[in-house]
């Protein structure tokens, strides 16, 4: 047999797949916004939007006000906004603060914003916003997003496949990064971002859902977590989560927690972190008191067990609480906790307070440090209960 011709053929349909790509990526364009047409640079910035295609780059280099103005909403995939180089600044898409519309609504795949700065209005960037939407390959890179008077970067009801979030600054907005109601949630990366203020810095959502949920590689890593009102993360409804070589510094509130884990919440991770919240608990694994995001009718004893959450892992970790309570409070975990031996837990109230009446494995490892001491020299202590308390009511 002649394998020859076989060769030469495919060989050929190689070739034209890279001269296609070639091809397609020699006819992408870079839009300047300050070459479009228009009295604005709003209008400006609408020219160059309506003027792109997929692949296109729309170079961002001018400052554009929305005041008085729509949001741009972008229907046209694989289309990159980027921002012009600017010293140390970077070139704004904004509102004045106060209630008003969106800045951007991204409403197709392959959205890029590189290198700006999106704030004001009530949501300055919203994601999806709308019913069976798919967004896949989105990508928000070292984009400043000090927020408005609600959100900064708002993904809802939609369905994510494939987002990053990278080398970007949250904040002042009550919620930096919401992410609610999203059956699908895969791929989603929060990476090497700094949160400062805020009341939520980060909040994943999907309370209003029911467990039929497609949560998977979901991870915030090497972010800095500056203090806020309540929660640094906030895990509601969610799956399969790790939070990783994150400095979580926590909140202001009396009821404030660095990570804040409720209602049906499963699968997490928290490895190589520093969560440090002297006001209230570092971790808090509960239930919920109102169906909802908070807003609905209140819970029975009953329905709060079956909301608990759990299978928490805690690897390699600091957790450190003041006096007002545990380091890690559990309150209806169901599951497991696991704590494995290269975790510090430092508190001036209890390491560990667990209460539930559910089935909730907790493990400690022996070389776990809990207020200066393994717990391989507390566990058979009769004091143990001022370090660890775990009580099935």
């Amino acid at each position: 047999m002649n394998i020859k011709p076989k060769i030469a053929v495919a060989s050929a349909i190689i070739f034209l797949i890279s001269l296609c790509s070639s091809l397609s990526n020699v006819n992408a364009a870079k839009i300047s916004v300050s070459a479009r047409p228009g009295s604005t640079n709003h209008a400006k910035l609408l020219n160059a939007y309506n003027l792109a295609k997929s692949g296109d780059v729309i170079l961002v280099d001018r400052d554009v006000n929305f005041d008085g103005k729509s949001p741009i909403e972008v229907k046209k995939g694989g289309i990159k906004f980027q921002g012009k180089p600017k010293g140390s600044g970077k070139f704004r898409l904004f509102r004045k603060d106060g209630p008003g519309s969106a800045v951007i609504k991204i409403k197709a795949s392959g959205t890029k914003l590189v290198n700006l700065s999106i704030s004001g209005g009530t949501q300055p960037v919203q994601v999806g916003n709308g019913e069976n939407v798919t967004l896949k390959g989105l990508k928000f890179i070292k984009c400043n997003i000090p927020g408005g008077t609600f959100t900064g970067l708002d993904f809802r009801r939609a369905n994510f496949d494939g987002v990053d979030i990278n080398g970007c600054v949250f904040s002042k907005a009550p919620f930096s990064l919401l992410v609610e109601d999203c059956r699908i949630m895969k791929n989603f990366r929060v990476l090497n971002s700094t949160f400062n203020g805020s009341d939520h810095q980060i909040s994943f959502d999907a309370a209003e859902l029911g467990s039929n949920l497609e949560h998977s590689n979901i991870e915030v890593r090497n972010c800095v977590f500056n203090i806020t009102k309540r929660f640094n993360i906030a895990i509601a409804n969610t799956r399969n989560v790790k939070i990783l070589d994150c400095n979580i510094k926590g909140g202001t509130n009396a009821y404030s927690q660095c990570v804040h884990i409720e209602d049906r919440s499963r699968n997490i991770l928290v490895k190589d972190c520093t969560l440090v919240n002297t006001i209230d608990s570092a971790l808090l694994i509960y239930s919920t008191d109102r169906f909802g995001h908070g807003t609905g009718a209140r819970l029975t004893e009953a329905q709060k067990r079956n909301y608990g959450s759990g299978n928490v892992t805690l690897d390699g970790n600091t957790l450190q609480s003041g006096s007002a309570d545990a380091a890690i409070s559990a309150r209806y975990g169901t599951g497991f906790l696991r704590i494995l031996d290269n975790n510090e837990i430092i508190s001036g109230n209890r390491g560990l307070n667990s209460t539930t009446s559910n089935k909730f494995d907790v493990t400690i490892g022996n070389n776990a440090t809990i207020k200066g001491r393994k717990w391989s020299q507390i566990k058979n202590q009769s004091n143990r209960t001022s370090f660890v308390r775990i009580v099935n009511d």
